[in-house]
């Protein structure tokens, strides 16, 4: 040991720069023992701006035997900055870190890197400029396990009659039950759980639309005391080739012949002609007014409440070759001629002056007959005017 005339004191050598310097030429320690149970041992540190609290580094006063930096007069448990536990535990700030990591207090840092966080503080953390979190798998989220979802200073453990908003990148909270929804959020607006109004929609009833706003899939279902009234625009029946309708209370056109077709629950699937029968006569060639088929000879018919329009006529004669006839409007002007033979499944179409009015006059006209002829069979189909 050498000690120099500058106070200087060196151990394993003799020209100390410091007032203590210990040299060795192999592993080189300095020991500090106490046989005491609870004893502080440390090293202190301090300058003369602050004689009454010292920088100390060292065990302190308890049977635990943590490594401990404090400031203050004494290594107590107040005073710690920083401390190891016996098993590796770090605390910053806290006496007790239950974790690896254990920070009492806020962090600031450039990035942290873990594969995992653990708090056992009850203190709040806050995230002043955001949180955000990459690169995490489709099935991970957050999950919030025994506590709750705090936003806006209200704590939620359910969101059920709470509704979420997205607005500027924020999420915030709405009151009430009637949720809205379009392509940038889910929004609750008011609270609507009122009669007139629907609070609850399962999920396999709801209606999905395609990008053309077509809806794809979802029942629409009313109650027995509901109306559906449509202020304006038209309601479409499925409409098509041969539709299949099939259940009870289902109602299409089928566009091959334009019948509209219903589903009963005790018949057979019913039809509703959408052409209507406007006249249906058979006419004896021993008719008084008519004294035999010739050419020339008219019958008049009862004039219909409505306007209409002759499509085609089914018609037939027995006996002979053919009659043919033409109809006629009160002001003389007459159809295309129909030949009406022994077929009876052909239809006759009308394409000529075909229109007539409501309350008008409407006449048959024999123009031509071949063969000897005993009836005339006639049917004509079309459909009534709208009013």
């Amino acid at each position: 040991m050498t000690v120099l005339a500058n106070g200087n004191v060196g151990i394993g050598t003799a020209s100390p720069t410091s007032k203590l310097q210990v040299t060795d030429i192999g592993n080189t320690y300095i020991s500090l023992n106490s046989t005491a149970n609870t004893p502080e041992v440390a090293l202190s540190m301090n300058t003369n701006t602050d004689s009454s609290n010292l920088w100390l580094t060292g065990i302190n006063d308890d049977s635990a035997k943590n490594y401990s930096i404090t400031y203050g007069p004494a290594i107590t448990l107040a005073g710690i900055k920083f401390l190891i536990t016996t098993t590796g535990n770090v605390g910053i700030g806290t006496s007790t870190p239950g974790q690896k990591l254990s920070v009492v207090g806020d962090i600031l840092g450039n990035n942290i890197i873990g594969s995992y966080f653990t708090g056992t503080s009850t203190a709040t953390s806050t995230f002043a400029g955001g949180a955000s979190i990459a690169g995490l798998a489709t099935t991970k989220g957050l999950t919030i396990t025994g506590g709750s979802l705090n936003l806006n200073a209200t704590n939620y453990t359910v969101l059920d009659g709470n509704g979420l908003i997205s607005t500027s990148g924020t999420l915030a909270v709405g009151a009430g039950t009637c949720i809205t929804a379009n392509a940038n959020d889910v929004a609750v607006t008011s609270n609507c759980t009122d009669a007139a109004t629907v609070d609850s929609i399962e999920g396999a009833s709801l209606l999905r639309s395609d990008a053309s706003d077509n809806y794809t899939s979802g029942t629409l279902t009313f109650d027995a005391s509901t109306i559906l009234t449509l202020a304006a625009g038209t309601f479409v029946l499925p409409n098509g080739t041969a539709p299949t309708i099939d259940a009870v209370g289902e109602i299409g056109l089928d566009t091959t012949d334009n019948q509209l077709i219903v589903a009963t629950s005790t018949l057979p699937v019913g039809v509703i002609r959408t052409r209507a029968r406007l006249y249906s006569f058979s006419i004896a060639s021993t008719t008084l007014s008519l004294s035999g088929f010739a050419a020339g000879q008219i019958m008049p018919l009862s004039p219909e409440t409505d306007g209409f329009t002759m499509w085609f006529a089914q018609c037939n004669v027995w006996a002979g070759t053919s009659v043919t006839i033409n109809f006629t409007d009160a002001s003389g002007n007459d159809t295309n001629s129909l030949t009406c033979d022994t077929a009876t499944s052909t239809q006759r179409i009308i394409t000529t002056n075909n229109v007539f009015t409501a309350g008008e006059g409407t006449s048959m006209e024999i123009s031509a007959m071949s063969g000897v002829v005993n009836r005339l069979n006639v049917s004509v189909f079309g459909v009534f005017s709208r009013e």
